[in-house]
């Protein structure tokens, strides 16, 4: 750990407690901590730009990148886009006519399809209120397609639609569906190689951190991890409640 160039977090159930939905304060000095060692810092999260901008995440610490939609944009610490993986217009559109419930589709901002069920509500938290509803897709740039039901599309998964696309389940127990050949691994990969950085820590949480911290130089799950992120990691921290992120930089002597 002491050797990486940059430490990427992830936010959800990682820096930002899901009980709370807040930061500690403990967290963030640890962080800040970090940077002030020397290190870089970075978001790696499934959040997009629109479920980041206008929250407290940006603003807790100066970071110096972020890996956004789960890999499907980078940004630098100006929060300018430096690349992006984008869901064709073609797979939105067939998804839009395969599929009768509701769509989410995260971009640079988050669009719905149909009518907003409770269950998306529910996932989407805060970020539900800036979501918005559209009758059309109309080409703007997606990054995400969030669903509820795959059974719903014939065939499910193995559906030729779905051919050119991963999918992970999300916190929701939802899929939600990227272009193969993206990912927050990827993404982190090309972040290191734009900016030279050899070396990389990742914490995170989730499924979908599962691939990030297993391609990490040393991953770092929260003892509140999903089994799978637990499975492939260097090391398992105390949990997000519990200022795991603190726990793990001060054990391995970083700060």
């Amino acid at each position: 750990m002491k050797n990486s160039d940059i430490f990427y977090f992830d936010v959800d159930g990682t820096i930002l407690d899901s009980e709370t939905q807040k930061i500690s304060e403990d967290t963030i000095k640890a962080i800040d901590s970090l940077q002030a060692a020397g290190y870089k810092i970075a978001i790696a999260t499934g959040r997009t730009s629109a479920a980041l901008d206008n929250t407290e995440i940006r603003s807790v610490c100066d970071w110096d990148g972020y890996v956004l939609a789960n890999g499907g944009s980078i940004l630098d610490k100006d929060f300018n886009v430096v690349k992006e993986h984008l869901c064709e217009p073609e797979f939105i559109e067939k998804i839009i006519e395969l599929y009768p419930g509701t769509i989410l589709l995260e971009g640079y901002k988050n669009y719905v399809i149909n009518d907003m069920s409770d269950r998306m509500r529910e996932f989407l938290g805060e970020v539900a209120d800036v979501v918005i509803p559209i009758e059309k897709y109309q080409g703007e740039k997606i990054l995400n397609i969030i669903i509820e039901d795959v059974s719903l599309i014939p065939n499910g998964y193995d559906n030729e639609v779905f051919k050119n696309y991963d999918y992970f389940i999300n916190t929701g127990d939802m899929p939600e569906f990227f272009p193969k050949g993206s990912g927050k691994h990827v993404a982190i990969a090309e972040l290191n190689e734009i900016m030279d950085y050899k070396r990389h820590t990742f914490f995170g949480d989730g499924n979908n951190d599962i691939d990030p911290i297993r391609e990490a130089d040393f991953g770092v799950a929260m003892e509140n991890a999903s089994d799978g992120a637990k499975a492939v990691a260097n090391y398992v921290t105390k949990s997000v409640g519990e200022d795991g992120v603190r726990h793990a930089l001060e054990f391995f002597e970083v700060i």
